[in-house]
């Protein structure tokens, strides 16, 4: 039950940020609450896949460096931000005027 709300929580959080994009990058006829719960929705999916693809690179990393508070923080540093810089940059992609 707690994952179901998590996911929820999550798309909803995904497409009121879209939504704000949306209203910001694009005119405001643009900017419908179907619209962002699709962009928040491909946003979701973008977060599972990658989440695979953090794990897996975390754990790689941190077996190299080997486990503490430094280590953590320079994998979360050299993993987790990187991707969600790229998640975030493929929505904006999206978002732009005329690139959907």
């Amino acid at each position: 039950m707690y994952a179901v709300l998590y996911i929820g929580v999550k798309l909803a959080a995904y497409s009121l940020w879209c939504f704000l994009g949306l209203a910001k990058l694009r005119s405001g006829s643009d900017a419908s609450a179907a619209r962002a719960l699709m962009l928040g929705f491909v946003r979701l999916l973008l977060g599972l896949f990658f989440g695979v693809v953090i794990w897996f690179a975390s754990s790689v990393l941190l077996s190299k460096l080997g486990y503490g508070l430094p280590q953590n923080v320079l994998t979360y540093l050299l993993v987790y931000v990187p991707v969600r810089w790229l998640e975030w940059s493929i929505i904006t992609v999206i978002l732009k005027p005329g690139s959907v």
